[in-house]
């Protein structure tokens, strides 16, 4: 029976992972369109479109230098659907399912000994099941993020550690997911070495009576990570830090130092002061904002891209099977549930750590610890409720419309109120000037809303040779945004032609003969496209 209800929640976890997935969310983002050019680059030509053979530690994209793994994951999805919308999400939707069967595993490893059969079989179904519809996981399961592969990828790798201390040739299997992690996604590259951490803490005298086997599989981690460690100190490594990092605001320190002054400069005022103390201060304000109420059940992730506005990331019936489940896990007493709870911890690091918080994405690792625990209270409700059909048959209801009030934010509100933040009208616009542009002897391309070359390469589908010959001719090989493809002047005015086709943003373009516009899905305009003569 419990296959069925296993293979019936993986059978939803598809569907709601899939379901117009090219449709919603409505449009590429920018760093959809940038994984999926490389990977057809690839795929064309084993280079990525600037030029570069096979990347191992980074791919320069937009010369921001995302770790490389989705992009090579996505490989044979362009090659299987095309470089289109499912082609390049398709990967994500899949490792986000795939994630849905693995949480039922590692919940039942976790609470093996500690359950009864009956309740260890409900507890993992239940975690696998609120994966499945979970707010928090579908939001970046059906698009393209890097931080969704490697949520995979560690949660695969913790069910394989665990698994060692039965089967000890485990741990080896479970060196390849965690160092993979490394180079899936920037947030990993922090999470997963305190995460592996926290288990040589919690599991050392496991993993010294297999001690031999252990340092085997730390020497192979090191090998998985040898191409990472010996590139650390290139500028590209650092460089996605120093973005978003949230300790290279120098405001801390002037503050810092204003106070010491009014303070007389004294040793004791150095102390009280000290800039590391502003700057822990900003770390505790950042890391318990994740804790926040508006942000976990009623609103989520302030940036439209990683929540519906809506809708929290979490469900709302989660604010009592989440209590609960805390206080049943610190009565169990154990160091599985005990790393269970550090897990939930340490995930949050990545995003105290950066600007913009609370931060979704950067902390999608808590959502395993987030999921399992929920199922555990959840368990125990259901359990309190068994003799009370009325609360019983309450209770359901209110999980029903819960689930069905997100997705009705989900799939009615959410794809028109904030299309634009998807860039909503790049492709109808690349396939009008495809349509046009042999009858033009020079294209203008604005770049008002950012990357408008990727969208150009991606939905022209450009042969990534000349692409890559286009970019190194004009040497623009470095450059963060490519300005000129041929005759295709990308934000700036062309310097030829008498006969120009003008894509422009609204009232950047005030002369000419206006052709058409486009707009996003809450009619506000997105695009003019003009011509001169």
């Amino acid at each position: 029976m419990k296959k069925i209800f296993l293979f019936t929640i993986f059978l939803i976890a598809i569907f709601l992972r899939l379901f117009q997935i090219s449709k919603n969310p409505p449009s590429l983002y920018w760093e959809e369109v940038a994984l999926g050019y490389d990977a057809y680059s690839l795929l064309k030509t084993g280079q990525d479109h600037r030029g570069n053979p096979w990347p191992v530690v980074y791919i320069s994209s937009y010369m921001d230098y995302k770790p490389p793994f989705y992009v090579y994951a996505t490989i044979p999805s362009v090659a299987i659907f095309g470089l289109n919308e499912f082609g390049v999400r398709f990967p994500s939707a899949l490792f986000g399912t795939l994630t849905v069967l693995v949480i039922y595993f590692l919940t039942k490893e976790l609470f093996r000994v500690y359950l009864k059969s009956s309740i260890l079989n409900l507890t993992s179904l239940m975690a696998s099941f609120l994966l499945a519809i979970s707010p928090w996981h579908l939001q970046f399961s059906r698009a393209a993020f890097e931080a969704n592969l490697a949520l995979f990828l560690i949660t695969l790798g913790c069910w394989l550690f665990l698994l060692a201390f039965r089967k000890k040739y485990y741990l080896f299997l479970a060196v390849i997911p965690f160092g993979l992690s490394f180079y899936a996604y920037h947030a990993a590259r922090v999470f997963t070495p305190l995460l592996l951490f926290g288990l040589l803490i919690f599991f050392f005298k496991r993993l010294w009576r297999i001690k031999w086997v252990s340092l085997t599989a730390l020497l192979l981690g090191l090998m998985f990570v040898l191409p990472l460690l010996c590139s650390l100190s290139d500028k590209e490594i650092g460089q996605r830090f120093q973005e978003t990092s949230a300790f290279t605001d120098l405001e801390p320190i002037i503050k810092s130092n204003l106070e010491i002054q009014k303070d007389g400069n004294t040793r004791l005022a150095k102390i009280i002061h000290h800039r590391f103390l502003e700057y822990g201060k900003i770390f505790l304000t950042n890391y318990f904002s994740h804790f926040n109420g508006n942000y976990l059940f009623l609103s989520g992730d302030s940036n439209p891209r990683h929540s519906t506005q809506e809708f929290g990331i979490l469900y709302h019936f989660e604010i009592f099977t989440l209590i609960l489940g805390i206080i049943l896990v610190l009565k169990l007493r154990d160091r599985r549930l005990y790393f269970l709870l550090s897990w939930l911890v340490i995930s949050l690091v990545p995003g105290a750590i950066t600007k913009a918080t609370p931060h979704a994405l950067r902390t999608i690792f808590a959502l395993p610890p987030f999921i399992i625990i929920s199922s555990i209270g959840l368990v125990q409700l259901l359990k309190l409720f068994s003799r009370r059909k009325f609360l019983l048959l309450t209770f359901y209801f209110l999980l029903f419309t819960d689930f069905l009030l997100y997705l009705h934010f989900y799939y009615s509100h959410y794809p028109k109120i904030y299309s634009s933040y998807w860039q909503y009208g790049y492709k109808q616009a690349i396939n009008f000037l495809k349509s046009n542009e042999d009858k033009y002897e020079a294209i203008y391309l604005t770049n008002n809303y950012g990357r408008a070359y990727m969208y150009y390469l991606f939905y022209s589908q450009l042969n990534p040779k000349i692409t890559q010959e286009l970019i190194i001719s004009e040497g623009q090989e470095k450059m963060s945004d490519i300005k000129q493809l041929g005759k295709i002047f990308i934000g700036q005015v062309p310097t030829y032609g008498h006969k120009i086709l003008w894509i422009a943003s609204p009232g950047e373009k005030q002369n000419g003969k206006l052709l058409t516009t486009i707009d996003d899905l809450n009619n506000n305009r997105v695009f003019e496209i003009w011509e001169t003569y």
